[in-house]
């Protein structure tokens, strides 16, 4: 029996067809869900829980508690069975597919799907390393910020280093920078920094930065560039942004400029740097704010009243146009997508709509000529957009995965193409366009 809040199973006895069944209490657990499967694993019972909502699977041993193992699903709840045969399998209904989970085996590999807080927004980073090597991963649980290298091509996800924050981690960047990797997370009032090497286990703390203003105040992005001035950090910071600079790319961050918006109080930074010129970009809620950064400070470059929705929020490119570099921005807003390209502090919009569904996650990839806009979530994982010939590049369609889109990212290597991270939930997925595909489809575009 369940009923949101305790799941209670009962063992029946009855000795001769006419006997009064006698039962005897087996399980009592406390849990959420109000669906449930019984079976066996040979001769031990099971029983099977919907929980978190319906985004995790989790079973357990009626007699033995430590015979355990969860599974994340990427769609709500459609339905559980386990085999009558007593393998342990079981059939579970994730969205518009069937899933058959292994339940023996995932006991023995030790497999627990993590909760999150419900209040937790997960977040996710993969930034491209040298020229056909694999780039880094980095997710979000809790405190804990997960590092990876991710090879593209062989679709292997290598060791993980866990680096722990003082506090919830709301934001991540990374950057490649001389020879080694660094990384940046924002939890609380505190940016914190680490190195690694390309073996991800070979890390140390690389300084912090402490922030002003509420507690409260949660940085949603921060953006780390690498320039041939050093190392950028740029963070919200109540009503301003700030930027931290390390020249040498050692020693301690020292502040090195800052732009304000006194009217309202950002609530994530985004940044770029490509061609020599690094652009900042500013999500003040119902307004966006671009800056380029330069050694004099932050320069203002125009700005437009716009309330992105959550959590898509907004992406900041570039485009090389005539040998100029000029920042590309896009958002969403009602599930229509912006798009603009700035000059001279004059910003040229365009809108267009998805016909996938609405949006949960954007970002630019591919060559600085020939950018690409990738649109994430709704009825497909990704759909792409060529951004200088506005159309569509269906060949490189991504269908839906049968996971809901909460955060995305993208990685461009000139030699293997594209590789997304895509994360639910509780799930990550990588997904991979490669170079040749993402050719054929450019050059479609432009017979067309």
């Amino acid at each position: 029996m369940v009923d949101g809040e305790q799941v209670r199973v009962w063992r029946m006895f009855a000795e001769g067809y006419t006997a009064t069944p006698r039962f005897t209490p087996e399980l009592v657990a406390e849990s959420a869900s109000r669906d449930v499967a019984l079976g066996l694993c040979g001769e031990l019972p099971l029983v099977a829980l919907y929980e978190d909502h319906g985004s995790t699977v989790r079973v357990t041993g009626v007699t033995d508690s430590t015979f355990r193992c969860s599974f994340g699903l990427g769609s709500r709840r459609n339905g559980l069975a386990f085999d009558p045969s007593g393998s342990g399998r079981l059939a579970v209904g994730d969205g518009t597919e069937v899933r058959l989970l292994d339940v023996p085996a995932a006991v023995r590999a030790g497999r627990e799907v993590r909760r999150r807080d419900h209040d937790e927004r997960p977040v996710v980073r993969l930034t491209a390393g040298e020229p056909g090597a694999p780039a880094l991963l980095t997710r979000v649980w809790g405190r804990d910020v997960h590092v990876t290298r991710q090879d593209a091509r062989e679709g292997q996800v290598g060791a993980e280093a866990v680096l722990r924050h003082d506090a919830r981690v709301t934001a991540v960047s990374s950057v490649r920078h001389g020879g080694q990797w660094v990384v940046a997370a924002a939890g609380g009032r505190r940016v914190q920094m680490w190195r690694l090497s390309d073996v991800p286990g070979d890390w140390e703390r690389d300084g912090h930065v402490d922030l002003g203003g509420d507690a409260g105040d949660l940085a949603e992005g921060l953006g780390l560039v690498s320039t041939a001035d050093g190392l950028h950090v740029f963070v919200p910071d109540g009503r301003r942004v700030r930027r931290f600079t390390r020249p040498d790319g050692t020693g301690p961050w020292h502040s090195s400029g800052e732009a304000g918006v006194p009217e309202v109080r950002i609530r994530a930074v985004h940044a770029h740097s490509t061609g020599g010129r690094t652009w900042v970009l500013a999500d003040c809620v119902d307004a966006l704010r671009l800056w380029e950064s330069t050694g004099e400070g932050l320069v203002g470059a125009g700005g437009q009243r716009a309330a992105p929705d959550r959590p898509a929020g907004a992406a900041l490119g570039a485009r090389l146009v005539d040998g100029e570099c000029l920042p590309l921005i896009a958002w969403t807003r009602a599930g229509a997508v912006h798009l603009a390209e700035c000059e001279e502090g004059e910003w040229t919009t365009t809108g267009f709509a998805h016909a996938h569904g609405t949006p949960s996650a954007l970002a630019f990839s591919g060559r600085a000529r020939d950018p690409l806009l990738l649109v994430l979530g709704g009825a497909r994982t990704a759909s792409v957009r060529d951004v200088g010939r506005e159309v569509w590049l269906d060949e490189l369609t991504a269908p839906h995965r049968g996971l809901d889109i909460e955060a995305a990212d993208a990685a461009f290597d000139a030699r293997l193409g594209i590789t997304l991270a895509v994360q639910g939930r509780v799930r990550c997925d990588q997904i991979r366009l490669p170079e040749p595909l993402i050719r054929s489809a450019v050059q479609a575009a432009r017979a067309g």
